[in-house]
């Protein structure tokens, strides 16, 4: 089991991001801290391995 507790949740990727860089250097510092991400529209949910697999595999124009 994960010991990570902090999640962030939003309706899709496009939401709080304005371009792939910024996504990438958000996405970065969050997990740094230790923050997940979990995204409804795209099914992505970073607390699980397969959710992390998911996320870093898929093509950025899908995100």
């Amino acid at each position: 089991m994960s010991s990570r507790s902090d999640n962030a949740v939003i309706t899709r990727l496009s939401r709080p991001f304005r371009s792939v860089r910024h996504m990438t250097e958000l996405v970065a510092q969050l997990d740094e801290r230790g923050i997940d991400w979990i995204v409804f529209k795209q099914g992505i949910d970073t607390t699980t391995p397969a959710g992390r697999f998911l996320f870093q595999s898929s093509p950025p124009w899908t995100r």
